[in-house]
């Protein structure tokens, strides 16, 4: 994520330090099918993503006033991306 674009929907989003390459490898191979994966192939971190920064607005109160908690996707965030194709597939 640290080359985004300005145009992208991620744009000045960060990931959170749990959030590394074989922590996320790990999750998306343990929580997706392998059709899943191949289905959806390069599209799937891209919607990873997406739905994780949808659950990070859902997850944060309007009080929030850390402005880095605000703009840090975290595991969990993740998780609910692979919730959501293990109940669809």
């Amino acid at each position: 994520m640290n080359n985004q674009s300005e145009e992208s929907p991620l744009y000045g989003f960060k990931l959170h330090p749990s959030c590394s390459l074989e922590a996320i490898s790990n999750l998306i191979e343990r929580e997706t099918t392998e059709d899943q994966r191949r289905e959806i192939n390069g599209g799937l971190v891209n919607s990873m993503l997406v739905n994780a920064k949808e659950n990070l607005d859902l997850r944060l109160g309007l009080d929030m006033v850390d402005v880095d908690d605000l703009i840090t996707i975290t595991m969990e965030d993740l998780k609910v991306f692979t919730f959501t194709m293990r109940n669809s597939g």
